[in-house]
């Protein structure tokens, strides 16, 4: 009997505190994505686009002509993280494309919450549901 009133305290503590549980939810992808994680594939189709824009956009510091790009707002945001960081391999630095994207897409997590919690009922929302 303790043992089930303990488990109902920490779910209550769960349900109650909707941070608790975004947190949770954010590391837990976080690790799924870094386990599945392609170390030392390279990029292809359109990421290698991108990765080939960004490159140019760190090493010449001026938005490239002869590129067909939809938008260059990727390639302009993830060249800053290609500038910063040094390596002798460009395989390298197409993990750290990829590590930068499984980061950014797990913290859309925080605005995604924030909006369903304004748009739908409580009933709905991640830290309020009652069965």
């Amino acid at each position: 009997m303790n043992t089930r009133l303990n488990i109902e305290k920490k779910l209550d503590f769960l349900t109650n505190n909707s941070i608790v549980f975004i947190a949770i939810i954010v590391f837990v992808s976080l690790f799924v994505r870094l386990y599945y994680f392609p170390y030392g594939v390279p990029i292809v189709l359109d990421g290698l686009s991108y990765f080939l824009y960004a490159t140019d956009v760190s090493v010449s510091w001026h938005l490239p002509s002869g590129y067909t790009m939809p938008n260059n707002g990727w390639p302009v945001f993830l060249s800053f993280f290609l500038s910063m960081f040094h390596f002798s391999n460009f395989v390298d630095y197409m993990t750290l494309q990829r590590v930068l994207s499984v980061f950014i897409s797990t913290l859309t997590i925080i605005p995604v919450y924030l909006l369903c919690k304004r748009f739908f009922d409580r009933p709905y929302e991640i830290g309020r549901a009652h069965v």
